[in-house]
């Protein structure tokens, strides 16, 4: 279904499912190698469709593919050449999760190419843009609604993803990592990277995995000229071996409802979120929404 679409047919921001990486891990059944999440989907892809599932049931308009570590470039790393057999079937368990619930948007999950948190790279510029290429292009071939390009912290990675997209025509949200001085990883000015973003023309620019606290410092201008949404790291420090859930549902509800103006157009949790969280954030909007 098109983003557009079910904005204007819900009449509210949309609801964007939580975590998946960090949920698996809380269970115990991943390994933190470089596939992390991807693993999941060949060793328990049982519970990769529950999640999915569980966050329907919570009230997610949206749900992302289990694919943040399934790009080529870790695959590579990995010594494994079947990135695409791993987007294949997490878009498979993602559509199927989705079968019984109606208006649903199945979002295509499209990482960094390299550690989302690492400041220093070490791919090259060719490797790079390749990566996102197959990519992104695997993830069309199956038919989301959506490129959910997530955890970008990289000028030049920012810019080729969105041109990649607007010039092909793609639907895409881009979703942006900063630190508390409110810049990118690499340096970047979060209102000098938002000006680039916008001629790109994105279904919204978003912002994740970083707190409310650094969200609340942006310039206002960013929220009154775009259309934006986000989802906010509700665990510990994102370095933390062992990361813990440190903002309950009934906290991560009143944030949202702190947080809300006319261009937000989605709402999620990310890191160490649960479907307790994107129900609060259902709840929240049906006390603001009322009809």
């Amino acid at each position: 279904m098109e983003f557009k679409e079910l904005l204007n047919k819900k009449k509210r921001p949309l609801i964007l499912d939580g975590a998946m990486g960090s949920l698996l891990e809380s269970e115990g059944i991943l390994n933190k190698d470089l596939l992390w999440s991807a693993n999941a989907l060949i060793d328990h892809p049982e519970q990769v469709f529950n999640i999915h599932q569980q966050y329907l049931r919570a009230g997610a308009d949206i749900i992302t593919t289990n694919t943040f570590r399934t790009n080529p470039f870790v695959f590579d790393l990995s010594n494994l050449s079947n990135f695409d057999f791993y987007v294949d079937k997490a878009v498979s368990i993602c559509k199927s999760a989705a079968i019984d619930f109606s208006d649903v948007i199945i979002a295509g999950s499209n990482p960094p190419a390299e550690d989302c948190y690492q400041k220093e790279r070490t791919i090259n510029n060719n490797a790079l843009f390749e990566n996102h290429i197959q990519h992104i292009e695997r993830l069309i071939f199956n038919d989301v609604d959506i490129i959910w390009n997530e955890t970008f912290s990289h000028l030049d990675e920012i810019i080729f993803v969105c041109k990649y997209c607007s010039l092909n025509n793609y639907p895409f949200v881009i979703n942006i990592f900063l630190n508390n001085n409110l810049r990118i990883l690499s340096g970047e000015n979060i209102d000098l990277v938002v000006d680039i973003i916008k001629d790109f023309n994105p279904v919204a620019i978003g912002f994740n995995c970083i707190s409310s606290d650094t969200f609340s410092k942006i310039n206002a201008n960013v929220f009154t000229k775009h259309k934006y949404g986000y989802y906010f790291n509700c665990g510990s420090e994102i370095h933390d071996e062992i990361i813990h859930c440190e903002i309950r549902e009934n906290d991560y509800k009143d944030i949202v409802k702190k947080n809300i103006t006319s261009n937000l157009v989605f709402v999620g949790s990310c890191c160490c979120s649960s479907p307790a969280h994107t129900k609060a954030i259902k709840e929240a909007f049906d006390e603001i929404y009322k009809s």
